[in-house]
């Protein structure tokens, strides 16, 4: 099994279908991929700041499978690790920066 973690939100699941893709097309491995996806939803720094969905991860599930249909992908939300260890940091979002 080869392992691949990926870490976004939704505006990045193009470049991670991409980079999948690449990968699975021109590598002459047998052994099946393994593809994680760590995302979560900081929406409340910005309403746009989504996590990877779950639609876009059975998605990319059923296109990794027509290359091998032992390969995988796993979706692993961290927003409650981010909460803990990250939500008070002053510099977390643009809106924490103060200009005068």
């Amino acid at each position: 099994m080869i392992n691949i973690l990926y870490c976004g939100n939704d505006k990045v699941f193009d470049g991670i279908l991409t980079c999948s893709l690449s990968i699975l097309k021109r590598s002459s491995l047998s052994e099946p991929f393994t593809f994680y996806i760590f995302t979560m939803d900081v929406s409340h720094i910005k309403d746009t700041y989504l996590p990877v969905s779950d639609t876009q991860v059975a998605f990319f599930d059923k296109i990794i499978k027509e290359y091998n249909p032992e390969n995988r992908a796993i979706k692993i939300d961290v927003t409650s690790l981010y909460m803990e260890e990250f939500d008070s940091c002053p510099t977390k979002a643009p809106t924490a920066l103060h200009i005068h």
